[in-house]
């Protein structure tokens, strides 16, 4: 199944201000595996002037999968997603900056635009809010 994603316009301004928020990022063990890939997404953070708070690299238990995508997925999907996110090692990211949420996201995007499979197969998972930032940030740090 092929997923469409919107066309996107780079929220990066240079010289913003505003409030400095906190933000998850978390590199899938799929794209973490390919070192070309991981480099990407870290250089994209920071061409979005996103600096790295806290970093973390595990391989997530079913509980943690669990707990990060409750009420997210469905569970005709969970078991895949299980597996796909217990397979192998992932970074994950604390991250702070102006609109780091909507940049991060942009990230996201570009990311799984470009090297993406499927609903599941996505490389990349990054928070929506900087309320469930913390929230997920809690799992892992």
């Amino acid at each position: 199944m092929e997923i469409i994603y919107p066309e996107l316009e780079n929220p990066y301004v240079e010289g913003e201000v505003g409030k400095v928020e906190q933000a998850l990022l978390i590199i899938k063990p799929d794209a973490f595996a390919q070192k070309d890939i991981t480099d990407e997404i870290l250089r994209l953070l920071e061409e979005q002037c996103l600096r790295v708070e806290k970093a973390v690299v595990t391989t997530m238990n079913e509980e943690i999968v669990n707990l990060l995508y409750a009420g997210r997925i469905s569970p005709d999907w969970s078991n895949k997603l299980l597996e796909y996110l217990t397979q192998g090692s992932s970074a994950i990211f604390m991250i702070s900056g102006i609109k780091s949420n909507e940049k991060a996201n942009y990230v996201k995007t570009l990311i799984r635009k470009k090297y993406g499979v499927d609903f599941i197969h996505t490389m990349v998972h990054a928070s929506d809010s900087e309320d469930e930032a913390l929230e997920e940030g809690r799992l892992f740090f």
